[in-house]
């Protein structure tokens, strides 16, 4: 007869792991989130963290301060098509770059939000999002060193803020539905199937 579960400590196939086997999975060199090993070297995940969120962040106010100044390369400031390509390509660009050193978290709702629901170890949520948080402060300084005064006093550095009207009630339920899905779908697999380094893209091949 094979070992027990007792004996191995580990789940039966096609059932769900337990909280301890699901954070584990984190620890492991090249168990983290697109094989990251976060658990190897916080050092240098949380670097790969600042790096990428100063990335993101300095892309994509950047280019919406240049389109609130109606710089011609970014066209008007409520309908650029360049403002919503600057932020996805620079998240796509972070990822394909970084996802394997940290799992380019690059936004503190993701980080809290797999620990919240056990895809990440707590202990190393106050460096991601510290280094998340200086990521962020540097990109808009960057931006502000860009355009200077105009760009701060202006177009604000690209920060986003309630149209008018809109309650504080009412624009925090928008937040936190696409901020619920991000977490969410960030590092989603099935329960029932071993953890297994994500794919990139869900048309990737292995």
């Amino acid at each position: 007869m094979g070992p027990s579960r007792e004996k191995t400590g580990m789940s039966s196939p096609g059932e769900r792991p337990s909280d301890e086997e699901e954070v584990g999975t984190q620890d492991e060199g090249g168990a983290g989130d697109y094989g990251s090993d976060t658990g190897a070297n916080m050092a240098v995940a949380a670097a790969g963290e600042l790096i990428g969120t100063f990335v993101l962040i300095f892309c994509g106010t950047a280019v919406a301060v240049a389109a609130t100044l109606s710089e011609p390369t970014a066209g008007g400031s409520y309908d650029s098509l360049a403002v919503a390509l600057a932020f996805g390509l620079a998240l796509a660009a972070v990822v394909a770059a970084l996802g394997h050193i940290s799992g380019a978290h690059v936004n503190p709702a993701v980080t809290l939000g797999l620990a919240t629901t056990r895809k990440f170890p707590w202990r190393f949520v106050p460096a991601y999002v510290g280094a998340q948080i200086v990521g962020a402060i540097l990109g808009a300084l960057a931006t502000w060193l860009t355009f200077a005064n105009a760009g701060r006093d202006d177009a604000n550095l690209g920060a986003t803020l309630p149209a008018g009207g809109v309650t504080d009630g009412r624009a925090l339920a928008v937040e936190a539905r696409p901020s619920c899905w991000s977490s969410s779908s960030w590092r989603w697999r099935p329960t029932s199937a071993p953890p297994r380094r994500p794919r990139l893209w869900p048309w990737a091949s292995r």
